[in-house]
């Protein structure tokens, strides 16, 4: 270490500073954070109102999704493939936690749920019932998600 790392760490005396300290644990808790973050990118999406919304296809992640909200009501977002874009409740069917996405399925942080990114299916328990799905469509390189359930 140069002399001036030493000065403004403390580290001369065997000790640094707290403010040295903390930068430390900071630095740490970020590159902690991203390397956890898997491969899977989630994004905020724009929220919409009267029913729907309409976003750019691009901003969606291919193999990622997004959350937003249409009227106040939380929905995710999935989209597995290029062209294949889904939307879901962004509600735990189990308990009614909110829900993201991890490396592979729609996770449910509260007890461990994991749901289908392409139908909404239960993949893993506790949860008995699938996402509610929402009507998408894709045109002209948007996509429009409608607060109306498919099927």
């Amino acid at each position: 270490m140069s002399a001036e790392i030493l000065r403004s760490t403390g580290a001369e005396h065997g000790s640094i500073t707290r403010r040295a300290a903390i930068g430390a644990c900071v630095a740490g808790g970020v590159l902690t954070l991203a390397a956890c973050a898997g491969g899977v990118e989630f994004v905020e999406l724009p929220s919409g109102e009267n029913g729907s919304t309409t976003i750019p296809l691009d901003d969606i992640p291919v193999g990622g999704g997004g959350s937003l909200q249409i009227d106040k009501v939380a929905v995710i977002v999935t989209r597995p493939a290029e062209n294949e874009v889904h939307a879901f409740s962004g509600h735990c069917t189990h308990q009614g936690c909110l829900v993201r996405m991890n490396d592979e399925n729609i996770h449910c942080p509260c007890h461990n749920s994991e749901f289908d990114t392409s139908t909404g299916d239960v993949v893993t328990g506790p949860a008995l019932e699938a996402l509610p799905e929402y009507r998408v469509e894709i045109s002209g390189g948007e996509v429009t998600v409608h607060l109306e359930p498919v099927g």
